[in-house]
């Protein structure tokens, strides 16, 4: 399991607020719109609720948008990851979906938004993999999801919200088994 302290370490230095009295957080974002939301999928966080939980970044809470129908959810997040990828949500003990809200930095840049958003994506789930990293939990990054499905578990419609990127840490090494395949094919 990953202790709740550990995972709040890793969302606030991911995309939370600075802390040091200047406006912004710990990633750029065009015109300082933040179009992205962070989803936690806890499966084994002690202090932590299983379930999904969206992050209020400003705020630093974790609020449960579950709903009535937990178990069903948690089910349906396992299989929205093909064969490769299916180990990971069984094994780690919580994964990050960073999700884009597109319509946030498109109503001030347009279609270049759209990248805008991408490369934001790109910036928090880089914070994430390092400052897990540095706690020393087992840690992977992955897109290997079957977009409408995992949009579907998370309340998203696919278009002007959408699955981007998704974080696997705790537990089991979520790396593990796709290395020593890695390893077994150069033998």
């Amino acid at each position: 399991p990953v202790d709740l302290a550990e995972l709040a370490t890793v969302l606030r230095l991911a995309y939370g607020p600075r802390g040091d009295g200047t406006p912004g957080r710990f990633v750029p974002s065009g015109g300082g719109l933040y179009p992205l939301d962070l989803h936690v999928v806890a499966r084994s966080v002690v202090g932590l609720e299983p379930g999904i939980h969206q992050l209020d970044p400003l705020e630093e809470t974790l609020v449960d948008v579950s709903g009535l129908d937990r178990d069903g959810r948690l089910a349906r997040f396992r299989r929205a990851a093909p064969s490769l990828m299916a180990p990971i949500p069984e094994t780690a003990a919580v994964t990050v979906v960073i999700t884009g809200s597109f319509e946030r930095s498109r109503c001030k840049y347009g279609l270049r938004g759209y990248r805008l958003t991408l490369l934001e994506a790109g910036h928090v789930g880089q914070n994430a993999l390092l400052v897990a990293t540095a706690l020393g939990l087992p840690v992977l990054g992955w897109v290997g999801f079957v977009d409408h499905e995992l949009d579907a578990v998370l309340g998203l419609d696919g278009v002007t919200q959408s699955s981007l990127y998704a974080i696997s840490f705790g537990g089991t090494d979520p790396g593990a088994r796709r290395f020593a395949a890695e390893e077994a094919s150069h033998d």
